[in-house]
């Protein structure tokens, strides 16, 4: 059986998560930790992981300082039950920074991303140094057997220092994850833009792949701000991911950053993709902007994500530090919606070839099983429905381009509330 259908069109594939769609609730007692609670007090860069049943939190603070910019910024680890009350382990920071006064870390060791792999708790964190300018940091490699005490390995990643380059000032801000046997390590590259004069600089995602925790390669530019954020806005781009694993596929989750009236991140957003190097697919709304809560008007930073069970779990930064004196680290959390836990759990889910793809004229849809009363949806760049089909039964469709202008479409086809397909086509001219 075939079936012919006129689809809409847009040129930048950005949708409301539609196949994991989370609703992220916020803990209605937030800051979870707050300003100077417990000394020494200012608490940021939250790096959440589950160890035996127990919650470890992975943080920074200006070591003994009470100042919210003092000091050197210092790794810490906090424990708690249920992600919610939290207990300092020990008011000594995990790491110090180095007393070599021209070493990348002599100033601080910030944004701590910690996961465990081959027997080992990795630590890759931002290496500040003393003597830099403003903002420039590179990336740097700890180790631990128990997640507690722990030893520098080296700088595993510094600033280009090409002009051109997209990292040629700043790598910063790790986000590690253990994907497809290896560690990917997502990261922020901060060089100049290229496309416009304003803003002058741009903050970009960037990815490095290592197969022992140790060695990486190159370095390789994965998601940069578009047409959601774009610099005639003053947006600046995008800043401290942290990556999360559902269904084979990466999300990332990050920082938009704004550059008027001066540089802060402005909101919490989310992409994803099918093999975590390319193709990232933003959401077209925030999770969180800084103004949906009174102590992040600010700054809204540094989400830190969990999978627990079928409940996705986020830990955030942010404050109201001039205002209200707030200065802390939230807690929000979203179900795994149907389409996510039955794939999760091994639901139907068909392979499918599409071909050709690109096409000039039209495609063809070749599915795996037999779609019984299924809905093809598309959605436009906006994350809308744009049209529904229902009752569809069978193995192929038939996607004709009639007068459609080259771009990026995407389709999904559903099946009693599981989502067996979604895909891109992309059409483009001879």
């Amino acid at each position: 059986m075939k079936f012919f259908f006129t689809i809409g069109i847009f040129s930048i594939v950005t949708f409301q998560n539609f196949l994991y769609g989370q609703t992220f609730r916020p803990f209605p007692n937030n800051p979870v930790i707050s300003f100077k609670q417990p000394n020494p007090g200012v608490w940021n860069d939250p790096c959440v992981l589950k160890v035996n049943n127990e919650y470890w939190m992975y943080l920074t603070s200006p070591n003994g300082k009470t100042g919210p910019f003092d000091g050197n910024v210092l790794p810490y680890l906090m424990e708690s039950p249920d992600g919610v009350i939290w207990t300092l382990n020990d008011s000594v920071p995990l790491l110090l920074n180095n007393t070599d006064q021209e070493a990348w870390d002599s100033k601080g060791v910030e944004t701590p991303s910690v996961i465990y792999f081959n027997s080992l708790y990795h630590m890759y964190y931002t290496a500040v140094p003393e003597n830099g300018q403003t903002g420039q940091a590179a990336i740097g490699h700890a180790t631990s057997g128990d997640g507690r005490l722990w030893t520098k390995d080296k700088i595993i990643l510094e600033p280009s220092g090409v002009a051109a380059d997209w990292k040629s000032y700043s790598v910063a801000e790790p986000g590690a994850v253990v994907y497809n046997g290896m560690i990917y390590l997502y990261f922020t590259g901060v060089g100049a833009r290229q496309d416009t004069t304003y803003p002058a600089g741009q903050s970009v995602i960037g990815l490095c792949i290592s197969e022992d925790g140790f060695l990486f390669g190159p370095a390789k530019k994965v998601l940069t701000q578009g047409g959601l954020f774009p610099a005639s806005e003053s947006y600046y781009g995008y800043s401290t991911p942290a990556a999360l694993i559902i269904d084979e596929a990466v999300h990332l989750y990050y920082d938009v950053v704004l550059e008027n009236p001066q540089w802060h991140q402005t909101a919490l957003h989310h992409a994803y993709s099918t093999n975590g190097i390319d193709s990232f697919i933003e959401d077209p709304l925030d999770i969180f902007e800084k103004s949906d809560f009174t102590w992040t008007s600010r700054e809204i930073r540094s989400p830190s994500v969990l999978l627990d069970s079928s409940v996705i779990k986020m830990w955030f930064a942010g404050d109201d530090i001039f205002n209200s004196g707030k200065f802390g680290i939230g807690y929000a959390s979203s179900n795994v919606p149907v389409t996510g836990i039955g794939m999760l759990h091994g639901l139907k889910k068909a392979s499918h070839t599409i071909c050709p793809n690109p096409t000039v004229n039209l495609a063809i849809i070749v599915a795996s099983v037999n779609f019984n009363l299924a809905s093809f949806q598309l959605y436009d760049n906006f994350g809308r429905l744009v049209r529904e089909e229902k009752n569809i039964s069978g193995q192929l469709f038939v996607l004709q381009r009639d007068h459609l202008p080259s771009g990026i479409y995407l389709i999904r086809v559903v099946e009693e509330g599981n989502a067996i397909i979604q895909d891109r086509i992309i059409f483009r001219d001879e």
